[in-house]
């Protein structure tokens, strides 16, 4: 393994999704779960698996940031922990360049110096943010040949030439449980000003609701807007002095307000109908 392999810029993209094959001597896999909540968090990781020893990996991953933001990356946790050389490098544009070498004292590399062979191993953590607008997104792998390369025992690269096996993970971003406080109408939420999605109509339909036998608030936790665990008269009360901009409610109402989400307390009210998101590109 050599240092340039990490360092080489990218050449062409090869491919945002998966290219599966079971049984792969030797692959890169990322791991991502199923799906995620509207600005919620993803914990991903790069997997690699190896038919012989392992001293060093290069890899270029590839993720789309108009629907995630990388939060987070590092090998803490992963068998290159402690490694003599590690690197991980946000390039920017969704791409991630990765890579690490095992320490070496010689050549052949002494067996305290070489990574198991045969067993799927952590090699990079990765948190993701998801972004407020549902849809699939996938995490792969781009670049040359040599952009994505396993260095095994015997000082040999395998890249996606001879047998290096790519496989991307998708996740699905839903609208499960996320709502805007106040938003008791359940109006579609403009992702570019969540706040906007209240107004005096939410505290109409809150009166409504509550004396005149009105629609029920298609979001029982959006419809909370002091977050007290209960819909009452207080909730438009709370979402008129919030637009007045009373000091005694604050500046914003309880979270989520500024951005979608789920509600951060346990109260049995549930969001059976979230709000759409607006505006999404």
């Amino acid at each position: 393994m050599h240092r340039e392999w990490i360092e080489r810029a990218t050449a062409v993209f090869v491919s945002l999704w998966a290219v599966a094959a079971a049984g792969a001597d030797y692959s890169l896999r990322v791991e991502a779960p199923a799906s995620v909540a509207r600005e919620g968090q993803i914990a991903a990781v790069l997997r690699g698996t190896s038919a012989k020893g392992l001293v060093g990996f290069a890899a270029l991953l590839r993720y789309d940031p108009a629907a995630l933001s990388l939060d987070a990356s590092g090998f803490a946790g992963t068998v290159w922990e402690g490694s003599d050389f590690l690197s991980v490098a946000d390039e920017g544009m969704g791409a991630l360049r990765a890579g690490a070498v095992l320490d070496q004292d010689g050549a052949p590399p002494p067996a305290s110096a070489v990574l198991p062979a045969g067993t799927e191993l952590a090699f990079l953590k990765l948190t993701f943010g998801a972004g407020p607008c549902p849809g699939s997104t996938a995490m792969g792998f781009s670049g040359g040949v040599d952009d994505n390369v396993l260095a095994d025992e015997d000082l040999q690269g395998h890249d996606t030439g001879n047998g290096l096996v790519l496989t991307g993970g998708t996740t699905v971003v839903v609208a499960a449980g996320t709502f805007i406080r106040g938003n008791a109408k359940g109006d579609p939420v403009d992702v570019r000003d969540p706040t906007s999605s209240v107004d005096i109509a939410d505290g109409m339909f809150l009166l409504r609701f509550l004396f005149q036998a009105g629609a029920v608030p298609p979001c029982l936790d959006g419809a909370d807007a002091n977050d007290d665990g209960r819909v009452n008269l207080l909730d438009p009360i709370w979402v008129f002095q919030y637009l007045v901009g009373n000091p005694r409610v604050g500046p914003a109402l309880p979270v989520p307000s500024s951005e979608l989400g789920a509600d951060p307390t346990s109260d049995g009210l549930g969001c059976t109908t979230p709000p759409e998101s607006a505006n999404c590109q």
